[in-house]
């Protein structure tokens, strides 16, 4: 792990999209795209995936790739953003405990 990666993937991320980034912690990235549907989101999130994987970054000589895992889910007026923003980050964990490099949407919580 290289620390100072996490600067060079934000800044070429932002230099990829052209557009404002809010971090939430570490190396991941809350989105918010609004007048987006859910389904939206998740194309959103697949170009942006390939266009990684597709890129190699350099940092101190030593060439990287980079792969991306997200966790979409649509916002929820009743739930309200908070809830919203766990959801996504447990369609997040979710892709990463199920091999990473996913575009993973929140299907909704378990019926009891």
């Amino acid at each position: 792990y290289i620390r100072g990666r996490g600067l060079t993937e934000l800044t070429a991320l932002g230099n990829l999209i052209s557009m404002k980034i809010q971090t939430s912690g570490g190396d991941e990235f809350l989105f918010l795209l609004a007048e987006t549907d859910l389904n939206g989101a998740l194309v959103f999130c697949e170009r942006l995936k390939k266009i990684f994987e597709q890129k190699v970054f350099e940092y101190d000589h030593i060439q990287i790739n980079v792969s991306l895992t997200f966790g979409v889910a649509e916002y929820d007026p009743i739930e309200g953003y908070k809830e919203s923003i766990k959801n996504a980050d447990d369609a997040l964990l979710n892709g990463k405990n199920n091999g990473r490099n996913k575009v993973v949407a929140f299907m909704g919580k378990p019926s009891l």
